[in-house]
Order: structure tokens, then C-alpha cells, then sequence
């Protein structure tokens, strides 16, 4: 008996994990620059606009290798929110987004989670299925 295509697989099996992580280092982008353009959408439809204009301009994104597996190399972490404000001013978009006793809360950062949700998972399952095409 003779088998065919035991080397293709193999190889494929060898590069799976890399482009897995590749795809979804990509859509994990994708999503934090997502999850800041809904929050950025929410803090206009929420009124939140130049009173708190430092607020809009410091909410942003970072991308970075991801530093919890060494020989995960390729893979990335991906934030959106308030990555950097300055020590010396108060942090007021949390006060925006929970509330204060005299303050409602707007809550722009938790719904643009909630939003980016079904984005993430999708494109997520998309990478998956992408990496694992070839191994039929």
C-alpha cells in the first residue's frame, strides 16, 4: 500500500500554528482599531464631544508582541482605550463612562466592547478556518 500526500499534510501540519497566529494577530488588530472607531462613535451619539476633547484624543490603540509565550513568535496583543494620559490630569473619561454621584453615566467604553464582540468572534472563527484550509 502505497500513501499519497503524507508530506503535503505534514508540512501543512508544521505551518498551521504560524499562520493561525499570523490571522489572528491580524483580525485582533482589526478589532481594537474596530472597538475604538465605536467608541468614538458613541462618545458623539452620547454628547461627549470638545468639553472633552482630550479625552477623544488620547483613546487609542496599540498593537504589540505578545509577551506571555516566548515560543509563540508572530503572535501579537491588541488594546484599545486609554493606553497613556498624562499623571498630572485627572482621569476623567472613567468618571464619563461610570458616572459620578452628580454625573450620569455614558457608558461609551463598555457598549464599544459589547459592540466589537460579534466582530472579534467572527473574524476569529474566519482566521481558524483559513489557517485549517489544506487540511482536507
Amino acid at each position: 500500500m502505497e500513501w499519497e500526500g503524507v508530506d503535503q499534510f505534514l508540512a501543512f501540519l508544521n505551518a498551521a500554528p504560524g499562520n493561525l497566529r499570523r490571522l489572528a494577530g491580524a483580525h485582533a488588530a482589526a478589532s481594537a482599531h474596530y472597538m475604538r472607531d465605536q467608541a468614538m462613535a458613541n462618545m458623539g451619539g452620547m454628547r461627549i464631544g470638545l468639553v472633552t476633547g482630550r479625552s477623544r484624543a488620547l483613546y487609542g490603540v496599540r498593537v504589540e508582541p505578545a509577551a506571555y509565550d516566548p515560543r509563540a513568535s508572530g503572535s501579537v496583543a491588541a488594546y484599545a482605550g486609554y493606553l497613556a494620559w498624562p499623571s498630572d490630569v485627572v482621569f476623567y473619561p472613567r468618571f464619563l463612562n461610570d458616572g459620578t454621584s452628580r454625573m450620569a453615566a455614558r457608558p461609551y467604553h463598555d457598549l464599544a466592547f459589547d459592540q466589537t464582540r460579534p466582530f472579534f468572534e467572527q473574524g476569529m472563527r474566519r482566521a481558524l478556518n483559513r489557517a485549517m484550509q489544506g487540511a482536507s
